[in-house]
């Protein structure tokens, strides 16, 4: 039985997905291509900083990136924030054996449209990563809307009432 606090044990989850699975090679010049934006990889560093008692997971597909990207995004996530961890998605069993998330996705305008296939495995893999690990509460953010405040009244409120918050932009 899980021991209670008066603070609660936490996890805010992010999540990148690459369209091609598995990942294109690295160029022949030695170059890496960058796996996402930096600006996104900041936003996760920061959610480390904002909340030095919770667990931040950048979750990652390892068969979508190079090994050359994977040791980037570990070094350069991780660098000198104890509490943010790339992880691997292929370290969950239903996503590993799971047919869907081992395609790339091929519809040039998958932008345009959330039916298309990236849109289906990145819905489905959020709600794995929120189910795992033994925390008193899971959160996840967009890598474009990072900045939930998850001490706030509101956020916890919601929490206490309903034990489950869906967010959108407002």
């Amino acid at each position: 039985m899980k021991q209670q606090s008066a603070q609660k044990s936490q996890a805010v989850n992010f999540l990148w997905l690459n369209l091609d699975c598995p990942a294109k090679p690295d160029p022949a010049d030695g170059s890496i291509r960058k796996p996402l934006p930096e600006e996104y990889i900041e936003n996760v560093r920061e959610a480390g900083r904002r909340y030095p008692d919770a667990e931040i997971r950048f979750w990652v597909d390892s068969k979508r990136l190079t090994e050359k990207q994977m040791k980037y995004l570990q070094c350069i996530v991780e660098a000198d924030v104890q509490n943010v961890h790339v992880r691997d998605l292929r370290e969950i069993p239903a996503y590993e054996s799971e047919k869907l998330y081992n395609e790339s996705e091929t519809n040039e305008h998958w932008r345009a449209s959330y039916k298309s296939k990236i849109w289906l495995q990145v819905d489905t893999a959020k709600i794995l990563i929120s189910l795992q690990g033994d925390f008193d509460q899971s959160f996840f953010a967009d890598l474009d809307h990072a900045h939930l405040d998850i001490g706030s009244q509101e956020v916890q409120a919601m929490l206490d009432k309903h034990g489950l918050m869906i967010g959108s932009a407002s």
